[in-house]
């Protein structure tokens, strides 16, 4: 019996080996029924997030009875503004959104500043007690005293039915003094500290005008989250104030 040898496969022969498609990410952006897909996808991902917010915006603006009655899909239905006319001339309402800035303003301020402070404070590696108050920190994220707790503190503190109620106590979160501690410690170095003190400048100083300046994203992002927080922030309001007058929208 004889054995037969196969031509050696060379390029563009019938023995040569088909290259191996690759399936990279481009390829896949490249297929029209994979972008089909997605489009269609997206399109009902916004939809879903949309339709609300307008069907909000429509039903305000169409007869009651319409909404009520389930008239009211894509246009409004009865077009009338009594609505808007009755929020407006409830006096509530102007109080309410009154104490919502003042809330949102204050609570802004102080925990932007108590956060800029600790974080900094915290970066510090020669600070007294620097891990155990880490440490002390980290708990409370993990182990909240409750609302009874906070309440028993609010009201043996005397701050019952004021504005302090309601700013004092979240004003410092755990883990937005966490992002702080770790952002100082990235972007002011030690070096630049004691190059600062040699120059003769004091710890208050260094930290006004040489961390605070560079830290204009950190402080963008601290301002952000408890403008969001304190304005949509009621539960507080409900729990440690009595009087009408001072409760937010």
């Amino acid at each position: 019996m004889t054995l037969k040898t196969l031509p050696e496969a060379t390029v563009g022969s019938p023995f040569a080996p088909r290259p191996r498609r690759r399936f990279t990410l481009w390829s896949r952006l490249s297929d029209p029924l994979f972008n089909t897909a997605a489009v269609v996808v997206l399109l009902c991902v916004i939809a879903a997030v949309v339709y609300p917010l307008y069907f909000i915006l429509i039903a305000s603006v169409s007869d009651p009875n319409a909404v009520y009655e389930g008239k009211v899909w894509l246009l409004p239905f009865g077009l009338t503004l009594e609505g808007y006319q009755r929020i407006f001339a409830d006096p509530k309402v102007w109080s309410g959104l009154q104490n919502t800035l003042l809330y949102t303003v204050l609570g802004t301020a102080i925990s932007v500043s108590a956060i800029l402070s600790g974080g900094y404070a915290l970066s510090r590696r020669d600070m007294a007690g620097r891990k155990l108050l880490m440490l002390v920190f980290v708990i409370t994220m993990f182990f909240d005293g409750g609302l009874i707790t906070k309440y028993l503190v609010v009201r043996d503190l005397g701050l019952m039915n004021t504005v302090w109620a309601v700013v004092l106590p979240g004003a410092v979160g755990v883990w937005n003094l966490i992002i702080a501690r770790s952002f100082f410690e990235h972007t002011v170095p030690e070096e630049l500290r004691e190059a600062a003190q040699m120059d003769g400048a004091s710890d208050f100083r260094f930290f006004f005008q040489v961390a605070l300046p560079v830290s204009k994203p950190l402080i963008m992002l601290m301002v952000m989250i408890h403008v969001v927080a304190n304005w949509n922030s009621f539960f507080d309001a409900l729990i440690f104030l009595n009087d009408d007058s001072k409760y937010p929208l």
